[in-house]
C-alpha cells in the first residue's frame, strides 16, 4: 500500500513505476504527513498514524510504503510502534528502499541519459540517521543520472549531523 503526500505531484509518478516494475499495489486513502507531529500533539499524530494503520491491517498489505517525506516515514515506522505496544503484520519501508530493491533486481530501469546534468544528494535527516538508509538513494540516483557526484561530508557525517549523536 502506497501513502503518498497530498497531491497528485506525488501520487502519479510512483504509480508510473509501480506500474512499470508490475507491483501489486493500492493507494491508500489517506496522507503520509503527520501534522500531529510537527505541531508536537502526539495525541493527534496518534490518531492520524492510526487510520494508515487500521487500513493496512483491513487490507491485509505486507507493506506500507511511505512517499518522498522522511518525517512521515520516521513517524509511522519508528515511533508508531511504539505508541501502539506492537509489531504490525505489515513492514513500513521508505518508497527509496523500494525503488533501490526494483533496481537491484532488475525490474525497474531507468533511462540514465535522460539526465546528463551534474546531480548530487543531501542525506536526509530522518533517512540517514533514524532509519540507516544510507545507500538506497545512491543506488537510486546513479541509475537515474549520469553524473552523480558525491556530496562530502556525506552519509552519517553530513552537516545536519547533531554533535554527539
Amino acid at each position: 500500500m502506497f501513502v503518498a503526500l497530498s497531491g497528485a505531484h506525488s501520487i502519479i509518478p510512483p504509480a508510473i513505476l509501480f506500474n512499470y516494475a508490475k507491483a501489486n499495489w493500492t493507494l491508500s486513502l489517506f496522507e503520509a504527513s503527520n501534522y500531529g507531529v510537527f505541531l508536537g500533539d502526539t495525541e493527534r499524530a496518534k490518531k492520524i498514524a492510526k487510520r494508515i494503520i487500521d487500513e493496512a491491517k483491513r487490507l491485509e498489505v505486507k507493506d506500507v510504503v511511505i512517499g518522498e517525506c522522511g518525517h512521515a516515514y520516521n513517524t509511522l515506522r519508528w515511533e508508531a510502534p511504539k505508541w501502539f505496544g506492537s509489531e504490525f503484520p505489515f513492514r513500513v519501508r521508505s518508497i527509496i528502499e523500494v525503488l533501490a530493491e526494483w533496481i537491484q533486481e532488475g525490474r525497474l530501469i531507468l533511462d540514465r541519459s535522460a539526465n546528463p546534468e551534474p546531480v548530487t544528494y543531501h542525506d536526509s535527516c530522518n533517512l540517514t540517521r533514524n532509519a540507516g538508509l544510507l545507500e538506497e538513494p545512491r543506488i537510486v540516483l546513479k541509475a537515474a543520472v549520469e553524473d552523480f557526484r558525491e556530496m562530502y561530508p556525506n552519509k552519517e557525517e553530513n552537516y545536519c549531523r547533531i554533535p554527539g549523536n
